[in-house]
């Protein structure tokens, strides 16, 4: 692992990440490439170096979530780390975006590390290793994540990425201005039909992915690429045969589903995967918060409609929490600040 020069307020972490990896380096001159096939949770510590890491394109700045035991802050809205289910959630953090340019590298994290995206995100590339651990991945959650690389890699160690059907994933390198790289790049000291193994979609088999073999630039004695990954999961409210009204993901019943989905009717209010009918009054969702008549989003609401937090200023269904200035209904006059009534 390469550590580069950053802010004066790292300095401290990148002594102690250079200390690590010295560590981690005669760990790995003893123990060998061979690895048991022990199940490895939770991340390494103690025994190697574990990491979550983001990197600026520029390798300017680099900002620690978390390193050998210590969670750290990187002040990046949307971004948390649950120690306690080796869980990493990205909400709504685009950093393959104008000017900002971050990667992010996961290390021996352990085989039930999860990557759980919710709203929109993105990433230049994420980075994925196991050295002298046994690692893996799942990316997983009800959201997006788009990234231009993905780079996967093991000393020998069992390395194994699940991309989830639940997720809206993309890998494409020429869309994040990577033209000359793979969309997925998996290196290791294991034959090409180990390698296989080492990545899986959900929902289709690997020999429906593009494995190309190429001659290795590494250390590692085999590589292979991926043009492209796509996922697109099926997300519908439907009714189920059972006559109930619910939101369904690739044909599945999403019981832990609570929020707005839509169909060709309406978007309606969701709890715990079914259509919640009775429901009537405003909701807050991650979009905004809407006015809900029998379930669905009253579209033809204008007028003031009250929740715990006030009463508030809606039009065509919405909150407006824009709007600031003097508002009459049936006369009377109400004074709005930022779409709440004062």
């Amino acid at each position: 692992m390469t550590y580069y020069s950053v802010k004066k307020n790292t300095v401290l972490i990148v002594v102690l990440a250079a200390f690590l990896a010295c560590a981690l380096f005669l760990t790995t001159l003893t123990a060998g490439s061979g690895m048991s096939a022990k199940a490895e949770q939770g991340p390494a510590d103690g025994k190697h170096t574990a990491e979550i890491t983001l990197v600026s394109k520029d390798k300017e700045d680099l900002k620690f979530i978390y390193l050998s035991g210590i969670i750290l802050n990187t002040d990046v809205k949307g971004i948390t780390y649950d120690k306690t289910t080796n869980t990493l959630t990205f909400k709504n953090v685009e950093l393959s975006k104008d000017n900002t340019h971050y990667s992010l590298t996961i290390t021996n994290m352990g085989e039930d590390f999860k990557l759980n995206v919710v709203g929109t995100n993105s990433l230049d590339y994420l980075s994925l290793e196991s050295i002298g651990y046994n690692t893996g991945c799942t990316i997983t959650g009800p959201g997006t994540l788009d990234i231009g690389y993905l780079d996967i890699s093991s000393d020998g160690s069992a390395m194994n990425v699940t991309i989830d059907n639940t997720v809206t994933f993309s890998a494409d390198s020429a869309k994040m201005g990577y033209e000359t790289l793979p969309a997925v790049k998996v290196s290791s000291k294991v034959p090409l039909t180990e390698m296989e193994s080492m990545i899986k979609v959900l929902g289709k088999t690997n020999d429906q992915l593009v494995f190309e073999e190429t001659p290795s630039t590494t250390s590692y004695a085999y590589e292979t690429t991926i043009s492209k990954i796509q996922v697109t999961p099926t997300r519908v409210v439907k009714q189920g045969t059972d006559g109930k009204w619910g939101y369904y993901v690739n044909d599945k019943l999403d019981t832990t589903f609570n929020g707005l989905a839509g169909n060709q009717f309406g978007t309606w209010k969701i709890t715990n995967g079914l259509v919640d009918f009775l429901y009537q009054g405003l909701f807050e969702s991650q979009n905004g918060t809407f006015m809900i008549k029998d379930g669905q989003v009253d579209l033809t609401f204008n007028g003031l409609a009250p929740n715990a937090k006030g009463k508030w200023f809606v039009q065509n269904g919405e909150v407006q929490f824009n709007y600031v200035g003097p508002v009459v209904l049936n006369g009377q006059k109400y004074t709005v600040d930022k779409g709440q009534v004062k």
